[in-house]
């Protein structure tokens, strides 16, 4: 399997990459494990929850009830994909409780109660299936049936993963302490697992774990803030030595749920088959990446569809590939400009013909009649570089131009003679084609932040000024306004009719819920 630069950006052209979900946000699947851990082993997190096992036992001692109330602190949520089916498992810390007996006729006496030692005991439940976890990000609250860790009160928005326990056969559950650590006998393992295992089984249908609390900033005007809707677990197994773990992002009003059938297998085959590349580059531990169709929709289209009239989808067939837009921009008005060498007086005026004014009137263009705007995000300089945005714009005009030469003439007419002002007018007409080749470097770029603003400046176009066949004045009016009369010289008075280009902004906001630190870790 190829990683080379160009596969992977070859192999990301498809629409389909991402399985149609909005955005695809991978991580070296042990790099994220290690962070997670390092998480979790920060204290204060304040995410327990109580649970209640009663249990009917039968043994020596006669029929009779165990009852255990635990404080369970934040699950830590670890990846493994060493088997065809991807799974996780949840690790949570008894970080206090207590244990007792009651009869059978009545249970809601207490005998023999024992106040655990805190923090000694382990539960853990693994191989659960990352095909089954849900992910959404409205937190709803508990049930009876349903383990609650609650998120921080303070945070406005939650990522909540239901981790669902409804195949006890293939639920493997274990509890650990320290060796030589002699426990009451019904906190030993073999009992307390049994005990759990009956619990999960009739009493429990999923773990509700917040992965992240939101706090979104409020939009600004014109920026967009995405909001996280929906997640989904895939893995893509490279070797025995490297997985890479994928959260899959819908965001809320997305207009193309992503797919959610045989996800696990159709990312694998995406890019196995198709785009013959891992999800992450070579030399990387990361990558975040957006489906072409939304980042059309929900961040080019917005940030423009004030400036234009209208936009069109366009497919880019080739070795190049991907999606591009035809925006239509409303037709442009150019001022008049006048100027006027001011020679005075007739006694001033020049002896041979000289430019006396120059008058540029106004116009209206199209500026739809060049090439489009086109936008081309790129890596093209390696992936240990910052990515770059290549903005190319053509258009072009067609100005006329009227002007006066004028002279002075010594005239004997009647008299001892004087001087008399000649002048005659002239007009043509040019045509001036303004370019923009323009690349930006993203280096302001954060691992959380999105924003970008395009503004081209007058002096960022590149104009060429071509007169009308047969229109031999050009030369002296460069030379009159322009200061020059060189082949290929700019006169001025093109610089100043040259409109600044069509300004255009495209401020996509935060996106910052794409963080590592703010999605995969317990609620803090």
């Amino acid at each position: 399997m190829s990683t080379d630069l160009a596969s992977y950006l070859k192999g990301m052209h498809s629409q389909s990459v991402t399985c149609n979900w909005d955005v695809a946000v991978t991580y070296d699947q042990t790099k994220i494990n290690a962070l997670l851990a390092d998480r979790h082993a920060q204290p204060g997190s304040g995410m327990i929850t109580e649970i209640d096992i009663r249990q009917r036992v039968e043994d020596r001692y006669g029929e009779y009830y165990q009852n255990y109330q635990f404080n369970l602190g934040p699950p830590l949520i670890q990846f493994q994909s060493r088997t065809s089916t991807p799974t996780c498992s949840l690790r949570t810390q008894i970080v206090s409780g207590s244990i007792w007996s009651s009869e059978i006729n009545d249970p809601d006496t207490k005998e023999d109660e024992k106040q655990l030692d805190p923090n000694t005991y382990w539960i853990t439940i693994s191989s659960i299936p990352l095909s089954a976890l849900d992910g959404n990000a409205d937190y709803v609250g508990g049930g009876d049936d349903t383990i609650t860790f609650p998120p921080n009160d303070e945070s406005d928005r939650y990522i909540v993963v239901d981790i669902p326990l409804v195949d006890e056969e293939e639920l493997a559950v274990s509890v650990d302490y320290l060796d030589g650590y002699d426990p009451p006998y019904a906190m030993k393992r073999e009992a307390l697992v049994t005990a759990l295992k009956l619990f999960f089984k009739k009493e429990t249908n999923a773990f509700a774990y917040t992965l992240a609390s939101i706090n979104n900033h409020k939009p600004s005007s014109g920026t967009l803030d995405l909001v996280p809707q929906a997640f989904r677990f895939v893995t893509y197994k490279v070797s025995d030595e490297l997985s890479f773990l994928t959260l899959l992002v819908q965001t809320k009003g997305s207009s193309s749920p992503g797919d959610t059938k045989d996800v696990q297998s159709e990312w694998v085959s995406n890019w196995t088959i198709d785009a013959k590349v891992p999800p992450v580059p070579s030399n990387q531990s990361a990558s975040i990446i957006i489906n072409n169709s939304f980042f059309l929709q929900s961040f080019v289209k917005p940030a423009l569809r004030s400036q234009t009239t209208s936009m069109t989808d366009i497919t880019i067939n080739g070795d190049i590939g991907g999606i591009g837009l035809q925006c239509k921009w409303p037709k442009q008005t150019r001022e008049k400009k006048d100027y006027s060498k001011g020679y005075g007086d007739v006694t001033t005026w020049p002896q041979d013909w000289k430019w006396s004014e120059l008058h540029i009137p106004a116009v209206e263009y199209d500026p739809n009649n060049g090439s489009p705007l086109m936008l081309t995000f790129s890596h093209s300089n390696g992936f240990d570089k910052p990515a770059t945005l290549h903005i190319y714009w053509q258009y072009k005009y067609k100005s006329t131009w009227n002007g006066v030469q004028i002279k002075k003439v010594w005239s004997h007419t009647d008299g001892p003679g004087s001087w008399e002002p000649k002048a005659k007018e002239c007009d043509g007409s040019f045509n001036t084609t303004y370019t923009l080749d323009k690349t930006i470097s993203l280096t302001d770029l954060s691992d959380e932040d999105l924003s970008i603003n395009v503004d081209a400046r007058a002096d960022e176009w590149k104009p060429d000024a071509v007169p009308d066949a047969g229109n031999g004045f050009w030369g002296d009016i460069s030379a009159a306004f322009g200061g020059t009369a060189h082949v290929g010289d700019i006169p001025s008075f093109v610089w100043d009719t040259a409109i600044g280009g069509i300004g255009f902004k495209f401020s996509f906001g935060t996106l910052r819920f794409f963080s590592v630190t703010n999605i995969l870790r317990k609620s803090a």
